[in-house]
């Protein structure tokens, strides 16, 4: 996995811990990435969808094939973040950080969470007016 993903979900695992809102912050911090992570992959197939021609079927598209791929997603992140306690290597790696250094981790974080969402609503909403045919 790569170091920004590391340091995304290092962060939300630090803000779940200092937020003390449960008793497992590596598994909320893990569950955030890979749906942060699924909509990216959600926002490049549908920008790929948006510029075809034609709509195209993906190889997922019932719901229990959905939860298959996600299941496995989650698993194959588990053994990234979590297994044989990871997430202490992962806090390890980023816990020396310079307050200027936290500032822009955390500022940079923010900008992955809102382009995120930004970018996968925007390319809906205009893969809706394709099909509406005002686009």
């Amino acid at each position: 996995m790569s170091r920004f993903y590391k340091y995304v979900f290092y962060k939300l695992y630090r803000w779940a811990k200092i937020l003390g809102l449960d008793s497992t912050p590596e598994w909320t911090a893990m569950i955030t990435v890979s749906i942060f992570l699924i909509l990216n992959i959600l926002t490049f197939l549908a920008l790929i969808n948006l510029c075809v021609e034609h709509n195209f079927r993906l190889p997922f598209d019932s719901l229990p094939k959905q939860i298959i791929i996600f299941v496995a997603y989650l698993i194959a992140l588990y053994f990234v973040f979590i297994h044989k306690k990871k997430y202490i290597e992962i806090e390890k790696q980023f816990k020396e950080e310079t307050m200027e250094e936290k500032k822009r981790g955390a500022i940079y974080t923010l900008l992955y969470i809102i382009l995120t969402f930004g970018l996968f609503f925007l390319i809906m909403y205009l893969l809706m007016l394709r099909n509406r045919g005002t686009f």
